[in-house]
Order: structure tokens, then sequence, then C-alpha cells
């Protein structure tokens, strides 16, 4: 799936991005334009504040349109601010994107992305609590009285049916099976630990984790082997081959 394509989606009066590396020429000549012409007017972009200050400087464009067509927020974490989410309202539907892309033209265009998404419409509200949850994250990013908060409050306005939705419900159980959350950072327990809350105790026959990136060490998929005992015997063999590889690579 390619954003550019996805952004041309209408029914959305709002859009709010958030991104690792962005680059202001791409989002505002790519995205920006096609938004616009989908009816999403009111739009918000936030990023990780040190990759704002580098696509200010050297030959990176400036922003044109920051503060008049869109809002831009920067968030400073003790790491890096890196989720890739693409929150999108409107007056009867709306949807959320998890993906791999940046706001950059790669990321936009270029690349190969993997984006995962859950819907929300007339004809299907199961999944509302998963859309209010991903609100309330970006909410608690946002400083107060802030134009993007501001923003915020003026899509709810617009956005009654999820108005009243409640997040501490947001593990639904789509008609396929399975469980569907959306676990973010920011409540004191790890991501991780959140997710085999979720597995409980039942058994894990296969595990299956794909990332761009990992760590030396592999250390999260250690964890999710300690944890999964089930799974150790097989998990191991499979994570020494792994090990092995980064040890290469």
């Amino acid at each position: 799936m390619k954003l550019f394509n996805t952004f041309a989606e209408t029914g959305y009066h709002t859009t709010i991005v958030t991104t690792f590396g962005v680059d202001f020429a791409a989002y505002e000549s790519i995205a920006l334009p096609r938004l616009r012409e989908a009816g999403s007017t009111n739009n918000i972009l936030i990023a990780d504040a040190r990759m704002l200050v580098q696509a200010m400087e050297g030959g990176f464009r400036r922003p044109r349109f920051a503060g008049r067509r869109y809002s831009v927020v920067g968030i400073q974490p003790t790491g890096v601010f890196h989720p890739k989410l693409i929150l999108q309202l409107g007056k009867a539907s709306g949807r959320l994107l998890v993906t791999s892309a940046n706001m950059t033209a790669a990321g936009l265009g270029g690349n190969l992305e993997v984006i995962g998404e859950v819907r929300s419409d007339g004809t299907d509200s199961s999944t509302i609590p998963i859309l209010r949850a991903a609100l309330d994250y970006l909410r608690r990013l946002l400083p107060d009285a802030s134009v993007a908060s501001r923003q915020l409050d003026w899509a709810l306005k617009r956005t009654r049916w999820l108005g009243d939705a409640s997040a501490d419900a947001a593990v639904v159980t789509p008609a396929d099976g399975g469980a569907l959350a959306f676990v973010a950072s920011g409540d004191g327990r790890s991501i991780g630990a959140r997710f085999i809350e979720q597995i409980g105790a039942r058994q894990v026959k296969r595990f299956i984790a794909v990332s761009p990136y990992w760590d030396a060490d592999l250390e999260a998929l250690n964890y999710f082997r300690n944890e999964l005992t089930p799974l150790r015997g097989q998990f191991k063999k499979n994570l020494d081959g792994l090990l092995t590889f980064a040890a290469r690579c």
C-alpha cells in the first residue's frame, strides 16, 4: 500500500500523522495536497523534535504552510519518538493506519511499506474503542492550550460517534477470531508486557515478529521467548539462528 494513494480517500475532515523523520517538501507537496483535495482540512503533523530541527537545517526545504494549512508539533522523549500512526476522522467514519512509513518522499511513495488498517463506519462500530484509544494517546502528546490541541477539540465536535466512546474496552474481537487492540507506551507498563497479558494462558504454537530494526542482542525477542514458555524450545532454536545472523551483519 502506498500512502500517496491512500490519502486520496474521502470522508475525513481531520488527519493526524505521527512520524520520526520528516521532509517538509514531501509532506507539503505530496501528502497535504491529497489530504486537502479529499476534504481533510484539519491536519496535524507530530514528529520527533530533533528530526524537526534537522529538517530545518542543511539543504532541506523549510515548511511553507505550517501554521496555516496544518500544525506541527515536536515531541522530545527520553529516547526517540518513533511511532508512525495516521488517524483520520470524519462525520460518520474513521480509520487508523499503523505503518512503517515516515513522512518523507521515500515513505510516501518510494518504499514498499507495511501498513495495518482499522476502520469504523456506519455498518461496523465494533472497532470504535481502538480509534478512541489511538486518539487518547495522541491527545496526551499535544501540549495543553496549543493550536494542535484546539484542532483536536474541533475534530471531536464533528465526530460525535467517537466522542462518547471509551478506550477502557479497547480490546475487540473481530468476526474472524483473535483479538485486536491498540497498545502504546505511556501507562507504566511495557508494550511487550501488555501484549503478553492479552495472550493469557492460551498455548502459543507460533510467534511471528516483523520489524525493520533489531537491537544487536535481540533483547525483545529474548523477552518473548522467556515469557511464552510453551514456545521456548522451538523459539530458542530459531532465535539462536537470528542471533548468529545479527552477529554476521
